[in-house]
């Protein structure tokens, strides 16, 4: 009886926790849907202004430049150069690495 009912027992808390698994992405969904922050670092040509993800103008033109040399066929490194010679400062006011590059490149 003891075995039983801890193989019951067992195999609800798996459901439970499938059960929070889907109500966490469905709620992390409808939070990225609406614009809204769900969760660590601002992505690169963005701020957060009241939990919500606005676009920074003076970023959002650097992604634009980091898009046109990503074309024309520059690598994360060759990107994160040109950035870095020019001035331009990373989200955090230091320098850029091609990860940086890489993430201003995918962020939304």
């Amino acid at each position: 009886m003891g075995k039983f009912f801890f193989t019951l027992t067992a195999a609800l808390a798996e459901m439970e926790r499938g059960l929070i698994g889907e109500r966490t992405r469905a709620a992390l969904a409808r939070k990225r849907d609406k614009g809204e922050k769900t969760g660590g670092d601002v992505p690169y040509g963005f701020d957060a202004v009241d939990g919500k993800l606005v676009p920074d103008q003076s970023e959002q033109q650097v992604k634009v430049r980091i898009s046109r040399l990503r074309k024309s066929g520059l690598s994360f490194k060759k990107v994160a150069d040109a950035l870095n010679t020019d001035g331009i400062p990373a989200k955090r006011g230091g320098v850029w690495t091609p990860m940086q590059v890489s993430r201003a490149a995918k962020a939304a």
